[in-house]
């Protein structure tokens, strides 16, 4: 996820509902953070969004659609 500042934090959602902090991993350096999914399975297939929160504002930062065959 890229986000527009290094001041920015990326929130994460799966299926539309947020990613409470203990079910992800955040990897990443300045303004690029990695989702890393433990253990991922089948379940774990859908769409993962990125925002980008700064200052109390959340903009969307992009969407990926995952298949974990």
């Amino acid at each position: 996820c890229r986000l527009g500042s290094n001041l920015a934090r990326a929130l994460w959602t799966f299926e539309g509902r947020a990613l409470a902090a203990e079910q992800v991993l955040v990897l990443g350096e300045a303004r690029l953070r990695a989702l890393v999914v433990p253990g991922a399975g089948a379940q774990h297939s859908g769409t993962y969004r990125c925002l980008a929160e700064e200052q109390g504002a959340r903009l969307p930062a992009q969407e990926y659609r995952v298949a974990v065959l």
